[in-house]
């Protein structure tokens, strides 16, 4: 079985997509054989195929440079170019933006077409547009042969806006990387945000926090964030406790949760967050918001802790209580861990999608 994978970006532009769909590709290697057909939205990369040595082996990738500029890559002028994909069993969409209910709409009734909701951003955003936009959706969404939605809230959004959708559960998953030993704790007490630095993370909350007089004071604590810089925040005005690494590959990742006492996602909106994912897998307390998925995900008060967002004198209590109590901090993430263990890994996501790629795959071919 063949399967191509649609994304709106591939390496090296690293996001929550790429890593499921890499997830999947390494933990279903040998039994199925996959391409990745991603968008080039700023035309910086060649268009046409290559094979692409990212985190999971060669790939063979297909790079679509936009023909009709903005941000709406896949459409009907490069149908032509996307022929490639009727020679495989089954396309996998990982987004229903405009950029992809063409190919979506016109390849549905030839090959079987996945489609993965990946949070709630996308609906909502989605319930934002003009009409015209959100019948297109709808359309994309009923001519799927299957919609995945993150958990059983998204699947029950997804039935409210597309009512005969046909629509199942895959929560995310993670591989766990053999653990980094962290280092000798001689150093400050390290705070992790991993995520693009825009407003919608909640950056500029969290800035205003390492700024407060009960952090800008303790020189044993260190900010450390993770990310794409972007113009929601100005690196020349940072506290001095706070360090920007930029984006950083997949593989940088593991020693900073290794050298991280919290991590911390304090955003306005989420689908079900493969960072928060990763900070369990790596037994790491998490203070977070409690929007999409990730009230799922932490448990307050037992995995980590979830603050209103935009709170930021709850942000503030939160991880200051963390930082001052090692042993609370400690079994926070431990029990974060167990949880990952139990329900999220990439072993556990890659078999399910298996089970569903096969049965698709079975009624197609009787």
């Amino acid at each position: 079985m063949n399967v191509a994978m649609l994304c709106n970006h591939y390496h090296p532009h690293v996001t929550g997509v790429v890593t499921v769909i890499d997830t999947i590709i390494r933990n279903l290697a040998g039994r199925v054989e996959f391409s990745v057909h991603y968008a080039c939205p700023d035309g910086s990369a060649a268009q046409g195929a290559a094979v692409f040595p990212s985190p999971v082996g060669k790939v063979l990738s297909h790079c679509l440079r936009p023909l009709t500029g903005g941000y709406f890559p896949f459409t009907a002028r490069c149908l032509g170019s996307m022929r490639q994909l009727l020679g495989h069993d089954l396309l996998h969409c990982h987004t229903f933006w405009p950029n992809s209910i063409v190919p979506l709409l016109r390849l549905a009734g030839r090959r079987p077409v996945l489609l993965t909701a990946h949070g709630g951003v996308d609906l909502m955003r989605t319930q934002q547009w003009p009409a015209a936009y959100q019948r297109l959706v709808r359309r994309a969404l009923l001519a799927a042969t299957s919609v995945i939605a993150l958990d059983e809230l998204e699947q029950e959004a997804l039935r409210s806006f597309a009512p005969g959708v046909r629509t199942c559960v895959i929560p995310n998953g993670v591989d766990l990387e053999p653990r980094v030993p962290a280092e000798a704790n001689c150093g400050p007490r390290r705070i992790l945000f991993v995520g693009s630095l825009n407003a919608r993370k909640g950056v500029k909350d969290l800035i205003a926090v390492a700024n407060s007089r009960e952090f800008a004071a303790n020189p044993d604590v260190e900010f450390v964030l993770v990310g794409e810089i972007t113009p929601d925040i100005d690196p020349a005005s940072l506290p001095r406790n706070v360090r920007l690494t930029g984006p950083l590959p997949p593989e940088r990742l593991p020693e900073l949760y290794a050298g991280a006492t919290v991590f911390v996602l304090p955003s306005y909106s989420e689908g079900m967050p493969m960072v928060i994912l990763e900070a369990m897998a790596h037994g790491l307390p998490v203070v977070a918001t409690p929007v999409g998925a990730v009230p799922l995900l932490v448990e307050h008060g037992q995995s980590g802790r979830l603050v209103p967002p935009g709170d930021r004198r709850a942000l503030l209590e939160s991880l200051l209580s963390l930082i001052a109590d090692p042993i609370l901090a400690a079994q926070l993430g431990a029990n974060g861990r167990m949880r990952y263990e139990k329900r999220h890994t990439g072993a556990a996501m890659a078999h399910t999608h298996l089970n569903l790629y096969t049965d698709i795959y079975a009624t197609r071919t009787h």
